[in-house]
């Protein structure tokens, strides 16, 4: 995606202060209310959508719980697949 030029910055920069200024002053669960109140008004018809809503990918497991249990063969096995398929690839396609 390629942002569009902020025909405005000085504003924008104001706005990124105040959202900063909500979490400083009242808490940062006040400014991501305000935030996603500011996305749904975003989303209504006739707004032109310029933010990706991709999401950064959270790992569910907790890293202390996160540990290799797994049997390091099967793991070697799916690699090879993988490799195997990516070769395939390469020449057939």
């Amino acid at each position: 995606m390629i942002p569009e030029r902020d025909v405005d910055p000085i504003a924008t920069q104001e706005r990124i202060g105040a959202i900063g200024t909500v979490v400083e002053v009242e808490s940062s669960e006040k400014a991501h209310s305000i935030l996603s109140q500011m996305l749904e008004a975003g989303r209504r018809p006739g707004a032109k959508r310029s933010h990706s809503a991709a999401t950064p990918d959270l790992n569910a497991i907790p890293l202390e719980r996160h540990g290799h249990h797994s049997d390091r063969a099967i793991e070697h096995r799916f690699r090879s697949m993988i490799l195997q398929r990516a070769r395939h690839r390469k020449y057939f396609v």
